[in-house]
């Protein structure tokens, strides 16, 4: 694919971004000549022991057991979820916590958040810590030591966790953020015992309130060996290439730099596609289908998953999949048991519910739960930072998003859906396109005043100094460089900052008032404020690809309409929009210009992705080869009422969202615990 070029200059060698996602793993290319390369695997496969490795060597034509060409590769970026998958599966590293005396069931208490308040039998998850040692100091709130930190029962009880086996330790002392000294000393101790992984509290997060500090450094001891051991089986087949990773900051950083804390939302975690009946209602997920053995129609004995009802009602074509399927791994999509599966699935709902239900029905109302699910998560987020999704467009990636877009933007009310050419891949985009990006916190926790803002300057040049000479002394130019500043500051009695850029005084008031109106709906006139933190992002440009402009095509033509373009349909398809299937029109998106339009109902295949243009849309390709699509007009959907599988699982939905956007803006705005809770 030649659509984009890069921007900037580089060595005339080849450059990798690669994403590794839960089901499947996208790699980008791009050749000495600035030509895109593209190639999506799966993630699992006993054809090969890494997919990112194996995307890099089939791109390149070299053999499995040769290692990367350095001479033909400057470099490899990428984003995993070898962190996340440790986390949930609990894979991590045996670890041991040092705390304080006095607090050894602090972070087994935690902060004392109820999530599910109503649950009456709470299942709280296991500590990630194999053991915990109490060390006998303190320092208080000022930074001041108000009890000396015993030396000798530290390196007794060192020697003691390390003969157990454990390998990592966390370290985490109160008011450690104000006065890091005793940590340190516990460190030093530590490393020279020879423990592989020591994680410290005042370096992995260097902010007040110790049970934040305290997880976040038990994170970072547990995950980065495994990280590590990663990083280290790559470089046995990457050499000396230059090898980055994609943060959970969204900037990218050297693979010795890579820590587990940085690691968690490195690459995307799959889950919530499985389809199921609970004998009263339709539920989707949380369980996910995976890449092994994956969903049904992938033909190697999976249960029915989201695709599996895309793929029955007509919506995923299978003809314009690869045959990359079955045992063997050379089979096409299987329709046939995504059939006979659901056929026995909605028997056994029309036996519990004394139903009439179709298997087509059942699919529609899985899909439907689906867009629920996805249009609630979306509205939680957008109201929890104060956004108002109607006044927002919609842009779609991930391989299975344009199934659903139109969907989704019809019940949050957008009017306009944007389809990137590389959507399928985007997120391996998006980390080719990424900047470096180095952060630094320091708690203040002052009331805001004049004098106290004049004060920061020289510590914002302190946060920044070492920031950006890291950039610099890894070939980043300094005009290539960028510093932001930025205020954490809440209404004194209040726990909940907001962020703004750092300004002069004068400007300090009206920002954050604005950004509190815009979360909350209103201004806390009259309270104090206090500044919380201040926090440093250093970026590096990176290389860019930059968008190519297509040409003008043929007058707009519209595909509902006679046809006399050259670019017609290549197939039509029966689509299920509603129990009744649509006879749709089929389109390559290679045949698709700028300027030219299609009316919904449509379906256009590409590599890595299918768009699913619903009845009410249309779609436009723009200058740089976008798809946008366009509701013609929002229309609020009438439901019904009475008892329904579907329907119960949909009023839930719906029931939560509101309780969760109420919750997230009582949550936000109060100063009384309870209310919080």
């Amino acid at each position: 694919m030649a659509l984009f070029m890069k921007s900037s200059s580089r060595d005339k060698k080849w450059q990798f971004s690669i994403d590794r996602g839960g089901t499947f793993t996208d790699v980008i290319g791009i050749d000495p000549e600035d030509k895109i390369h593209t190639l999506k695997l799966l993630s699992e496969s006993p054809d090969y022991p890494d997919p990112a490795i194996e995307g890099i060597q089939r791109i390149l034509g070299v053999s499995k057991d040769e290692t990367i060409p350095e001479e033909k590769v400057s470099g490899i970026r990428m984003g995993t979820t070898v962190a996340t998958n440790a986390f949930l599966e609990r894979k991590g590293t045996s670890t041991a916590l040092f705390i304080t005396r006095g607090f050894r069931d602090l972070l087994e208490i935690g902060h004392q958040a109820r999530p599910e308040i109503f649950n009456l039998k709470i299942q709280k998850p296991r500590q990630l810590y194999r053991c915990v040692k109490e060390v006998e100091e303190r320092i208080n709130a000022a930074g001041k030591v108000i009890r000396h930190l015993n030396v000798k029962k530290v390196e007794a009880d060192l020697m003691r966790i390390r003969r157990m086996g454990i390998s990592s330790v966390a370290i985490v002392l109160m008011h450690a953020w104000e006065n890091p000294d005793h940590e340190r000393i516990v460190a030093t101790l530590a490393r020279k015992t020879g423990f592989r992984q020591v994680s410290v509290s005042h370096e992995v997060m260097p902010m007040i309130k110790i049970v934040g500090r305290g997880q976040t450094t038990v994170v970072d001891a547990y995950l980065t060996p495994v990280l590590m051991a990663y990083i280290n089986s790559v470089r046995k087949f990457s050499g000396n290439i230059r090898l980055e990773f994609m943060q959970s900051s969204g900037g990218i950083t050297e693979a010795h730099a890579f820590t587990g804390k940085d690691a968690i939302m490195s690459g995307p975690a799959g889950g919530g596609s499985l389809l199921w009946f609970d004998g009263q209602k339709f539920r989707v997920g949380p369980e996910s289908a995976g890449s092994q053995p994956g969903p049904a129609c992938y033909g190697r004995g999976g249960p029915l998953a989201l695709t599996d009802a895309n793929l029955l009602l007509g919506r995923i074509i299978p003809d314009y999949f690869p045959s990359t399927f079955g045992a063997k791994g050379d089979k096409p999509l299987n329709k046939k048991i995504v059939k006979k599966m659901f056929d026995g699935l909605t028997e056994t709902i029309n036996k519990s519910q004394k139903n009439k239900m179709t298997a087509t029905e059942a699919a529609l109302g899985f899909v439907r739960i689906a867009n629920e699910t996805m249009a609630k998560a979306i509205k939680e987020i957008s109201v929890s930072s104060g956004y108002d999704v109607r006044t927002h467009a919609l842009v779609c990636f991930g391989g299975a998003a344009p199934q659903h877009t139109c969907a989704l933007a019809r019940i949050l009310g957008i009017r306009e859906i944007i389809i990137h050419p590389l959507a399928g891949l985007l997120s391996a985009y998006g980390i080719a396109m990424a900047d470096y990006l180095r952060i630094a916190t320091r708690s203040i926790v002052k009331k805001l005043d004049r004098k106290l803002v004049k004060s920061l300057h020289k510590q914002f040049e302190d946060m920044a100094k070492p920031l950006v000479s890291d950039l610099v002394d890894r070939g980043t130019k300094k005009k290539d460089i960028s510093v932001r500043r930025y205020f954490d500051i809440r209404p004194l009695g209040s726990d909940t900052f907001l962020s703004i850029p750092a300004v002069n005084y004068g400007e300090i008031h009206e920002n954050f008032y604005r950004t509190y109106r815009r979360h909350f709906g209103f201004e806390p006139i009259g309270v104090p404020l206090e500044l919380v933190n201040i926090r440093v992002e250093v970026a590096g440009k990176s290389s860019t690809i930059k968008e190519k402009r297509a040409k003008s095509a043929e007058p707009v033509t519209s595909y509902r309409l006679p046809v006399t373009n050259h670019q017609l349909p290549v197939t039509s398809a029966k689509v299920y929009f509603t129990k009744e299937g649509t006879k749709t029109p089929v389109y390559l998106r290679s045949d698709l210009q700028h300027g030219e339009e299609v009316t919904g109902p449509a379906i256009v295949v590409e590599d890595f992705t299918t768009i699913v243009i619903e009845p009410g849309f249309i779609a436009t390709v723009n200058e740089y080869g976008h798809i946008v699509l366009k509701q013609k007009e929002v229309i609020q959907e009438k439901v019904s009422v009475h008892r329904h599988p579907v329907m119960l699982e949909v009023f839930n939905h719906l029931f939560m969202s509101v309780a969760e956007q109420m919750g997230h803006t009582l949550q936000n705005t109060a100063h009384s615990v309870n209310i919080k809770e």
